[in-house]
């Protein structure tokens, strides 16, 4: 089963209270922020991002839109992943912006 759709359904109660996600959000934004973006990348293997930019500001505008219901959580963890994904890559990406 799907990791984001079981928390979602099963465990509503993993839901964060608002200050926690409105710091998480901020802590992504500044992160994202700080550095050099690729224009396209491979967030995971079923997912392809065309453009970086445009994922990362939806995303957070949809975190913090929603972030009293459920629903923000799956946004707010493909977040968290593109960032661990560029931690661990660090700069090595062919199409900066």
């Amino acid at each position: 089963m799907n990791l984001i759709k079981h928390i979602i359904e099963e465990n509503e109660s993993l839901q964060l209270p608002e200050n926690e996600i409105q710091a998480a959000t901020a802590a992504l934004e500044n992160y994202f922020l700080s550095i050099e973006l690729p224009t396209d990348i491979h967030l995971n293997k079923h997912t392809y991002l065309f453009d970086v930019g445009l994922f990362i500001k939806s995303h957070l505008s949809f975190v913090r839109a929603n972030e009293n219901k459920a629903t923000y959580l799956p946004y707010l963890l493909r977040l968290i992943e593109l960032e661990k994904l560029l931690i661990a890559n660090g700069t090595k990406w062919k199409n900066i912006k």
